[in-house]
């Protein structure tokens, strides 16, 4: 029986480019959001942190390493 973990992994497999290509995509529009009036509300720390937690399996991969 193949794990969830396994499952993952095989399923990343096929979807790692879109899923590194909207995780930059994502960050890019939290990053202009946040430059575009120079300042960082508590809403916006929120989101950023969200995507780092969400994105943490991207970490060792390009552009991200």
């Amino acid at each position: 029986m193949m794990t969830k973990l396994q499952e993952i992994s095989d399923y990343r497999r096929f979807t790692g480019p879109a899923e590194l290509h909207k995780a930059v995509n994502t960050l890019s529009g939290i990053v202009a959001g946040i430059t575009t009036d120079a300042k960082i509300s508590e809403d916006e720390i929120q989101e950023l942190s969200n995507w780092c937690l969400l994105h943490e399996h991207l970490i060792n991969k390009h552009p991200f390493n």
